[in-house]
C-alpha cells in the first residue's frame, strides 16, 4: 500500500530539491550546448574567428556566463525561502545598487567637494569610504569619486551623525528626531517623545538611541538591524556617553550621579541580546567624558583626571593619568590617541597608546589643534593651514599645507583624508 503525503509533512530541503529538479530538467529541455554552438558558429563568421581554439573559447566564455547568471538567480529563490520575512525586495533592491556604487572605489578621488554652508551647525563622517556631510540644512552623500548619491533636506537643530558599513544614523542632538540613510534613500526615521542626547550604530546596523522617559532621567534604546526594539536600559543616574560592541551584541553606558555631593561615575555593561546588564564599576569623585569600545571588546573610558581600559567584565587592565587637560581624544581599534593642552612652552603633547594604555608614541605640536583622528598606524592632526601626520610605532612626521578654514578631518580606509571647512572639502594624500 502506498503511503499518502500531504504537502505540509514534505521538508523544506525537499520542497528546494524538487524545485531544483524542475528547473534542471527545463534547463535540460532547452538544449543550450546545441544553441551555444550554432550562435558561435555564426559570431565567428562575423568576427573571422574561424579556428578552433577561438571558436572553443567562445563558446565556454559564453556557456560560463548562462551559468553564473542561473547560479545567481537560484541563489535569489534560496535566499527567498530561508530568508523569510528578513528579506525584501527594498534590501535587494539597495544591495544590487550598492554594487555599481563599490566599483566606483577604484576610480580616483576628486581634489575638492562641495555642500552647502550651515546655518548653525554640521557634522562629518566617513560612509562607504566616500564623505556625508550633514548640516542644518541638509544631508549631502559623496561616493570616493565625488559622485552625489543623496541629497536630502534636514530640520535639526544640532546634526549629528555615526555610520556604520550599511548605515548613516542622523540624528538633532538636543531634540526628538532621528533617521537612518542607506546610500541613496532614507530608510527609518522616528521622533520620540523626548529630546536625545546620543546615539551609536555597529557594524551590523543595530543601533542605540539616547534619551529620558517620565520615570528616568536616561533610557538607552536598543533597535536592531530591521530597526524593532531590541532591548530597553533604564536608569535614574545621566547617561553622559553610551556605545555599542562592533558586532552590536553589548551596550557600554557612561552615567554621572550624586553621592552625599560627590559626583560617582558608573560604567555598566549591557548584553543587548538578552537585556540584562552583565558588569559595572564605579569611579568616585569622577566626572565622565565619554567611553568607547575598541576592536578586542576592551572598554576606553575617559575620565577628568584618568582614563582606563576594562574588559567586558568591567575588570581594569590598564590606566594612565593625564599629563594635563585632555583637549582631543580619538578611539580607534585597539588603540586611542590623546591631544593634551598647552605646556608651560605653548606646546601641545600628542600621545599614542595601546589597550593596556602603554604609551606607544609621544610627539609635540604648537598651535591650535582643530581636530585630530588616529588611523592605521598614524595620527593626523589638523592645525591653522596645515596638516599633521604622524606614525604611531616609527619616528615618521610629515606635513601638507590646507586651505584656511578647515576645521574637522575624515579619515578614510585607504589613507586619504579630507579636509573639511564649512562649504568644501579637500582630499589630500600622502603617499
Amino acid at each position: 500500500m502506498k503511503r499518502k503525503h500531504d504537502d505540509d509533512e514534505i521538508s523544506l530541503l525537499a520542497k528546494i530539491m524538487i524545485f531544483l529538479r524542475t528547473v534542471w530538467e527545463r534547463i535540460k529541455g532547452l538544449k543550450l550546448r546545441e544553441r551555444f554552438k550554432l550562435r558561435q558558429m555564426k559570431l565567428a563568421s562575423y568576427t573571422g574567428a574561424n579556428s578552433p581554439e577561438e571558436s572553443k573559447i567562445s563558446y565556454y566564455l559564453g556557456f560560463t556566463r548562462v551559468i553564473l547568471a542561473l547560479l545567481l538567480a537560484l541563489l535569489v529563490v534560496a535566499t527567498l525561502i530561508l530568508g523569510g520575512n528578513a528579506v525584501s525586495y527594498d534590501k535587494i533592491y539597495y544591495m544590487i545598487k550598492d554594487i555599481s556604487y563599490v566599483r566606483s572605489f577604484s576610480e580616483r578621488a576628486p581634489e575638492v567637494l562641495s555642500y552647502s554652508k550651515p546655518l548653525r551647525s554640521q557634522s562629518f563622517a566617513s560612509f562607504k569610504n566616500g564623505l556625508a556631510v550633514a548640516s542644518d540644512s541638509e544631508l549631502k552623500l559623496f561616493t570616493s569619486t565625488g559622485r552625489v548619491t543623496l541629497t536630502e533636506g534636514t530640520e535639526m537643530t544640532n546634526p549629528k551623525m555615526c555610520a556604520s558599513d550599511g548605515y548613516i544614523l542622523l540624528y538633532d542632538q538636543g531634540r526628538k528626531s532621528f533617521a537612518l540613510y542607506n546610500s541613496f534613500v532614507k530608510v527609518y526615521s522616528e521622533k520620540l517623545k523626548f529630546n536625545i542626547s546620543g546615539a551609536d550604530i555597529s557594524d551590523n546596523g543595530i543601533f542605540l538611541i539616547v534619551t529620558s522617559s517620565e520615570e528616568y532621567a536616561s533610557v538607552v534604546k536598543v533597535y536592531d538591524s530591521n530597526f524593532e526594539p531590541l532591548c530597553e536600559y533604564k536608569k535614574n543616574d545621566y547617561v553622559i556617553s553610551a556605545k555599542l560592541s562592533s558586532d552590536g551584541r553589548y551596550a557600554a553606558v557612561l552615567s554621572l550621579s550624586s553621592d552625599n555631593g560627590e559626583s560617582v561615575t558608573t560604567l555598566n555593561v549591557i548584553d543587548c541580546k538578552r537585556n540584562k546588564k552583565i558588569s559595572s564599576k564605579k569611579f568616585m569623585g569622577a566626572m565622565p567624558y565619554r567611553c568607547d569600545f575598541m576592536t578586542d571588546g576592551r572598554i576606553c573610558v575617559f575620565l577628568d583626571e584618568n582614563v582606563y581600559v576594562l574588559n567586558r567584565n568591567c575588570d581594569i587592565k590598564g590606566s594612565f593619568e593625564y599629563l594635563s587637560a585632555p583637549e582631543r581624544i580619538d578611539v580607534y581599534k585597539d588603540g586611542f590617541a590623546i591631544v593634551f593642552s598647552e605646556s608651560e612652552n605653548g606646546e601641545k603633547i600628542v600621545s599614542v597608546f595601546d589597550s593596556e594604555c602603554r604609551m606607544k608614541r609621544a610627539g609635540r605640536v604648537v598651535g591650535n589643534v582643530y581636530d585630530m583622528k588616529l588611523s592605521d598606524g598614524y595620527v593626523y592632526i589638523l592645525q591653522n593651514g596645515k596638516l599633521v601626520r604622524c606614525g604611531t610605532s616609527i619616528g615618521l612626521t610629515d606635513s601638507v599645507s590646507v586651505a584656511d578654514g578647515a576645521t574637522s578631518l575624515v579619515v578614510f580606509k585607504d589613507g586619504e583624508v579630507a579636509a573639511c571647512s564649512q562649504s568644501s572639502a579637500s582630499y589630500i594624500s600622502f603617499d
